[in-house]
């Protein structure tokens, strides 16, 4: 096991102060790592329907490659859904 996956399973001792800290410091990280999705999937979308001639950086709002990958599945997925939605004849998965 290497020392960062026994440092991340073993459990840490603080107080109820630390923790509330800890959540506070997670909860800002993650809401910030949301917006950026929030903003790369705008742009990404927005590139998908032509509204866009460039595929979006995900960089250039804050995302990194990981969420963006993520990102543009989402958003893929959302509009396969939307065009079997509006096509009577598609077939239903």
């Amino acid at each position: 096991m290497s020392k960062l996956d026994e440092r991340m399973t073993t459990p840490v001792g603080i107080d109820d102060d630390g923790r509330g800290r800890v959540k506070v410091a997670a909860d800002v990280a993650l809401e910030a790592y949301a917006q950026a999705m929030q903003r790369y999937a705008s742009s990404y979308l927005a590139h998908r329907v032509g509204e866009l001639e460039v595929v979006p950086d995900p960089a250039s709002v804050g995302c990194d490659t990981a969420a963006a990958a993520v990102v543009r599945s989402v958003v893929e997925q959302a509009l396969h859904n939307e065009v079997v939605a509006s096509d009577p004849i598609a077939p239903v998965e």
